[in-house]
Protein backbone atom coordinates (compact mmCIF):
# COMPACT_ATOMS: atom_id res chain seq x y z
CA UNK A 1 0.00 0.00 0.00
CA UNK A 2 2.91 2.35 0.68
CA UNK A 3 4.20 1.58 -2.81
CA UNK A 4 0.82 2.51 -4.29
CA UNK A 5 0.86 5.81 -2.39
CA UNK A 6 4.38 6.54 -3.62
CA UNK A 7 3.33 5.84 -7.20
CA UNK A 8 0.35 8.18 -6.89
CA UNK A 9 2.51 10.94 -5.39
CA UNK A 10 5.05 10.57 -8.20
CA UNK A 11 2.27 10.73 -10.79
CA UNK A 12 0.78 13.80 -9.12
CA UNK A 13 4.15 15.52 -9.27
CA UNK A 14 4.49 14.60 -12.94
CA UNK A 15 0.95 15.84 -13.58
CA UNK A 16 1.72 19.21 -11.98
CA UNK A 17 4.36 19.78 -14.66
CA UNK A 18 1.73 19.36 -17.40
CA UNK A 19 -0.62 22.03 -16.04
CA UNK A 20 -0.96 25.50 -17.53
CA UNK A 21 1.20 27.95 -15.59
CA UNK A 22 -1.69 29.70 -13.82
CA UNK A 23 -3.18 26.41 -12.60
CA UNK A 24 0.21 25.24 -11.38
CA UNK A 25 0.80 28.49 -9.48
CA UNK A 26 -2.62 28.27 -7.83
CA UNK A 27 -2.08 24.66 -6.73
CA UNK A 28 1.37 25.41 -5.35
CA UNK A 29 -0.03 28.31 -3.34
CA UNK A 30 -2.88 26.09 -2.10
CA UNK A 31 -0.30 23.51 -1.00
CA UNK A 32 1.38 26.31 1.00
CA UNK A 33 -1.92 26.82 2.82
CA UNK A 34 -3.15 29.93 1.03
CA UNK A 35 -6.90 30.41 0.66
CA UNK A 36 -8.49 30.91 -2.75
CA UNK A 37 -9.40 34.46 -1.71
CA UNK A 38 -5.79 35.21 -0.77
CA UNK A 39 -4.54 33.74 -4.03
CA UNK A 40 -7.03 35.83 -5.99
CA UNK A 41 -5.72 38.97 -4.29
CA UNK A 42 -2.11 37.95 -4.91
CA UNK A 43 -2.75 37.30 -8.60
CA UNK A 44 -5.10 40.22 -9.12
CA UNK A 45 -7.82 37.88 -10.41
CA UNK A 46 -11.46 37.48 -9.40
CA UNK A 47 -11.98 34.82 -6.71
CA UNK A 48 -14.35 32.96 -9.03
CA UNK A 49 -11.67 32.70 -11.71
CA UNK A 50 -9.15 31.35 -9.21
CA UNK A 51 -11.72 28.86 -7.91
CA UNK A 52 -12.45 27.60 -11.43
CA UNK A 53 -8.73 27.32 -12.24
CA UNK A 54 -8.18 25.41 -8.98
CA UNK A 55 -11.00 22.99 -9.80
CA UNK A 56 -9.74 22.48 -13.34
CA UNK A 57 -6.20 21.87 -12.09
CA UNK A 58 -7.41 19.22 -9.65
CA UNK A 59 -9.52 17.59 -12.36
CA UNK A 60 -6.56 17.59 -14.74
CA UNK A 61 -4.32 15.97 -12.14
CA UNK A 62 -6.98 13.39 -11.27
CA UNK A 63 -7.44 12.52 -14.95
CA UNK A 64 -3.67 12.31 -15.56
CA UNK A 65 -3.11 10.01 -12.57
CA UNK A 66 -6.09 7.80 -13.38
CA UNK A 67 -5.05 7.48 -17.02
CA UNK A 68 -1.50 6.52 -16.04
CA UNK A 69 -2.73 3.98 -13.50
CA UNK A 70 -4.95 2.37 -16.14
CA UNK A 71 -1.97 2.07 -18.50
CA UNK A 72 0.33 0.55 -15.90
CA UNK A 73 -2.30 -1.19 -13.83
Amino acid sequence: QDESKEIRLALMSEAMDTLPERQMVILRLRMEGKSLRDIARMLGKPAGTVSVDNSRALANIREFVNDRLKITG
